[in-house]
Formats: structure tokens, sequence, C-alpha cells
């Protein structure tokens, strides 16, 4: 899997004037390191500066690919809906965001995946669709640091096995009606649990996966 540069230069957009360079070099919000502009840190940094986030909206978490998964959170962690995409096309990509945006008034997109052509469609319809949603992209690893043991992150089988039963754990702490989940769907709500856990929108004390006390994770 193809990992996202870390010091990637992205052109910034004009609503983001006032987070300057320095900014992006993490010397804002307590952040001491280089961030990605699209970073989730680098969009936690702007929230600190500017004091601008909509209580009334959502979160909506992405794994990205033609075949994508993706999730909608609340502000109480809740899953509101969880959905998997077989796109033959772009075009199609700006349909499905246009109806979550709509639907779900969303205020905040997080997408894991590092094809940049991808993303940009995905941006181009956010966009389209509302100019005022904060848009942060991120890698498997950063998701996978916090949720998985040392075990389950060094084998690919294991990692996807292991999101499987945490997407599990999510949809039931939401009380949603499970369904049958595709590998894009669990990782969706893997990153959607992860960034609302960033974000502070839940109690970050509760440890983000529940497990056995031999390490496995509870079903």
């Amino acid at each position: 899997v193809e990992k996202l540069p870390q010091n990637e230069s992205i052109t910034m957009e004009p609503w983001k004037a006032n987070f300057s360079s320095a900014n992006a070099l993490g010397e804002v919000g307590g952040f001491n390191k280089l961030m990605r502009p699209d970073s989730l840190e680098a969009l936690l940094a702007r929230e600190n500066i500017d004091g601008i986030d909509d209580p009334s909206t959502n979160l909506l978490a992405v794994d990205l690919g033609m075949k994508a998964g993706a999730a909608v959170f609340d502000r109480s962690g809740a899953v509101l809906t969880v959905e998997s995409y077989r796109f033959t096309n772009c075009s199609a990509i700006g349909e499905a965001v246009h109806e979550l945006i709509k639907n779900y008034t969303i205020g905040h997109v997080v997408i894991e995946g590092a094809d940049r052509q991808l993303f940009a469609h995905w941006k181009t319809a956010i966009e389209e669709a509302s100019s005022s949603i904060k848009l942060a992209r991120i890698v498997a690893s950063e998701w996978r640091e916090d949720f998985l043991t040392k075990k389950e992150k060094k084998v690919t089988t294991k990692a996807k096995k292991a999101a499987a039963l945490i997407a599990r754990q999510i949809l039931k702490d939401s009380g949603y009606k499970k369904k049958k989940l595709s590998s894009d769907a669990s990782e969706a709500l893997c990153i959607g649990r992860y960034a609302i856990r960033a974000l502070k929108w839940v109690d970050t004390t509760v440890p983000p996966v529940v497990r056995y006390a031999n390490g496995e994770i509870a079903t």
C-alpha cells in the first residue's frame, strides 16, 4: 500500500490564508513536527486558531478507492449510516458525495487513502457541495497505531480481520442494526472512530477498542 509522503506539498486554498507556512511546520496548536496541510493534525490546529466549529454537523469517514467505504458519525460518536460503493466512473463519486452531504449535514470529512487522483475527485465534489466542510486526509497507519496490536499491524490479513471485528463493536456501541460489511466499510468505521476521538467529540479516556484479558478483540 502506497503511503502518503509526510512532507507532501499542497497548494493552499484562499480560506487557509491565515494558516501560514510556519503553522504547517507545527508551530501552532502545540504541534512540534512537520505536518501536511491536509492532515488531521493540521485541521485540528486550524480549529484551535479560528475556533469555528458547527456543533450541528456530522463527520464523514471514507476508505478511498473505486471500491470505497463510507461511514457517518454524529457528535456523540454514534453511527448514522455505513455504506459500500463500487464506483464505475468519477462522476459516480460526485453523486455519492452530494447525496451523503445532503442527507447527513456533513461538517468534517476524513479520507484514508493515497490515490491522489481519486482524492482530488472527492475533494472537488466536497467543495462543490459545500464550501464550509473541513477536509483531512490520513494514512492507515494513523488509526491502526491506536486501534491494533503489534501482531495485528504486522500482517495485512490480521489487520483486515481486526478492523472487521472493531467495526462490529462500533456498530454495536451505536445500536446500529448489524449488516454485512465489506472490508472497505469496516475500515471506514475505524477511520471515523479514530477521527471523532482526535476531534475530541467523545471521551478519549475510554479505550477505542474493547479487548478480552488475553488481548483478543471482544465480540
